[in-house]
């Protein structure tokens, strides 16, 4: 979960904090208790590393308590597009935060996953997030870049986009399609 910060490759390359999603749902609850008793109020950085962990927590509580909807109401998806855009906000102003006090990230909050979470945040109105993410070893990320190598041989970058697009709903809907009749 921490990158060891003694690890001389670790300061140059990577960011010093890396979680994985799963490891993030089992302890959100538990590390935004310890920082509210151990953090100062008067600092602005501690104040929105609360901000993002209460965010996190509250998207967690959301998406569990309406796992079984297919997607959230409005009053729901309200409420959970407030503690994405938080938790968002909070985790870029950090990373600036350090970034000017450090010259180097905490961790990275401007990634595809990032972006991806503003994106199925606003489409949990359609479909809610938990039917179309993957916890499970985090593939989402290497399944995406090998169809999107595969779509790319021959085409330009509009018609390969468009060609992943398809590709994806039609493997999204076979896996809905298959764990819908198992149920």
């Amino acid at each position: 979960m921490f990158c060891d910060v003694n690890d001389k490759q670790c300061r140059k390359k990577y960011p010093k904090l890396k979680v994985k999603a799963a490891e993030s749902v089992a302890c959100i609850v538990a590390f935004l208790h310890l920082w509210q008793q151990k953090m100062d109020h008067t600092n602005k950085a501690h104040v929105w590393i609360k901000l993002s962990l209460q965010a996190s927590a509250d998207m967690d509580i959301i998406l569990k308590r309406h796992s079984a909807e297919w997607k959230l109401t409005p009053e729901v998806h309200s409420d959970f597009m407030t503690c994405t855009k938080t938790y968002s906000v909070c985790m870029v102003a950090l990373q600036n935060h350090y970034w000017n006090q450090e010259n180097r990230k905490l961790f990275q909050a401007d990634t595809f996953k990032g972006h991806w979470m503003l994106h199925s945040a606003e489409l949990a109105q359609y479909i809610n997030p938990r039917w179309t993410w993957c916890y499970s070893g985090e593939s989402f990320m290497s399944s995406c870049k090998v169809l999107m190598q595969a779509c790319l041989k021959g085409r330009g970058m509009l018609s390969s986009l468009h060609k992943f697009i398809e590709r994806y709903n039609i493997a999204l809907s076979m896996d809905l399609a298959e764990s819908w009749q198992l149920k």
